[in-house]
C-alpha cells in the first residue's frame, strides 16, 4: 500500500524533525502519557516502521522532544533578555538585573504557555548528565551569570551555588503557578524580590 501524498514529501533528512514536531503537538494537547509514536507516524503520513527507523521507542522520541523543549525555553529567555531596552542613565548593575528578571519572567511565561512541554523538558526523559557524570550546564544561564558577575551584581566569590539556587527558585515559581498555588500576575513581584536579594552581600 502506498503512503498518503503528504507522507511521501518527507525524505530521509527531515522525517526525524517532522516526527519531533508532531510529537510536540501531541504533548501540548494530550500530555506525554497519551503520546503514541504509531499515531504520530500516521499523522505525519509515514508508516510506523519508518518512524521506528529514527526512534527506537517512545522514550527515545520523548527524549528528543524534551531537548527541543529546553531549546525553545532558552530561545524565549534569550529573546526576553535582548529586548530589555538600554536604560538612560541606568547603571550596568541595573541593566544586568533587568535582563535577569526578564529571563525569569520568560521562564515562567513559557511554563504557563506550554505546560506539558515544560514538564517534559524537566522530566527524567531529558538527559541531565554528561558521560563523565557531571550535570549538563545551560550555556544561557552561564552567560546570564557571567553578566551578573561582570557588572558586580554578584561577587565572583559568591557565584558558586548561586546559579543553582536562583534557577531552582524561578523553576519553583513556574511549578507553583502551574499547580494553581501562585498567581501568574504575582510573578513580577516575586522576581523583584529575588532581584533585591541578589544585591545582598555575605
Amino acid at each position: 500500500m502506498s503512503l498518503p501524498a503528504k507522507g511521501r514529501r518527507y525524505h530521509h533528512g527531515d522525517l526525524r524533525e517532522a516526527l519531533i514536531v508532531g510529537a510536540i503537538g501531541q504533548v501540548e494537547v494530550v500530555g506525554l502519557e497519551h503520546l503514541s509514536l504509531r499515531c504520530i507516524a500516521t499523522e505525519v503520513g509515514v508508516s510506523p516502521s519508518a518512524a521506528y527507523h529514527h526512534f527506537a521507542d517512545k522514550d527515545a522520541l520523548l527524549a528528543a522532544v524534551a531537548l527541543d523543549g529546553v531549546e525553545k525555553l532558552n530561545i524565549s529567555m534569550s529573546a526576553a533578555m535582548a529586548a530589555v531596552p538600554p536604560g538612560i542613565g541606568a547603571s550596568a548593575q541595573t541593566q544586568a538585573q533587568a535582563r535577569a528578571t526578564a529571563a525569569g519572567l520568560a521562564y515562567v511565561t513559557f511554563a504557563v504557555d506550554h505546560p506539558n512541554l515544560f514538564r517534559l523538558a524537566f522530566s527524567g526523559h531529558c538527559p541531565r548528565r554528561s558521560p563523565n557524570g557531571d550535570r549538563e550546564r545551560n550555556p544561557l544561564i552561564d552567560e546570564l551569570f557571567d553578566d551578573l558577575v561582570a557588572t558586580g551584581v554578584i561577587p565572583e566569590n559568591l557565584r558558586e551555588g548561586s546559579e543553582e539556587v536562583m534557577w531552582s527558585t524561578v523553576h519553583g515559581m513556574a511549578t507553583l503557578v502551574l499547580e494553581g498555588i501562585f498567581e501568574f500576575s504575582d510573578v513580577p513581584t516575586y522576581l523583584a524580590a529575588l532581584a533585591r536579594m541578589m544585591r545582598l552581600r555575605d
